[in-house]
């Protein structure tokens, strides 16, 4: 049985972004209309090849080579260290970050549509970055030194 590539709605996702942000009025905050008219597009079409080519062909892989636990800590499936390496220093994990702290300072709708491919993709990887964006929420929401609220 032949596996195909995660294939991204991105017609809906612009349509349900753009509903999104003007039924809660997010559309009038600073920078939304902007991110939502110019950027949004290349952002998806970029999420959704990633998603394509890099997430989706580790999913069968991630099924069947379970991550696990050993003394010198947890091994994960064969490809998805790479792929989080490139998941990084592509910028995926700090869409939404402040960028004060480094992120791309990215509305939240637009982190919530690359979240929604990589759960499509590949979904025991698409786990792994929900881990920052936790850790990124708590340290705001603990007024740690240094990060913006």
């Amino acid at each position: 049985m032949t596996q195909t590539a995660y294939q991204a709605p991105l017609e809906l996702m612009e349509l349900a972004l753009r509903q999104a942000a003007q039924g809660s009025g997010a559309v009038a905050l600073d920078g939304y209309a902007e991110v939502l008219g110019d950027l949004a597009r290349p952002i998806l079409e970029s999420a959704a090849r990633f998603a394509a080519e890099v997430l989706s062909p580790l999913n069968r892989v991630g099924d069947r080579t379970p991550s696990y636990c050993t003394s010198g800590g947890v091994v994960t499936p064969p490809g998805f260290a790479a792929a989080y390496a490139r998941f990084y220093r592509d910028g995926w994990v700090s869409l939404s970050a402040p960028v004060a702290s480094g992120g791309q300072g990215l509305p939240t709708l637009i982190a919530a549509a690359t979240a929604e491919m990589w759960g499509g993709a590949n979904l025991a990887f698409a786990m792994c970055p929900e881990l920052a964006a936790g850790a990124i929420a708590a340290l705001q929401g603990l007024g740690a030194p240094g990060l913006p609220e």
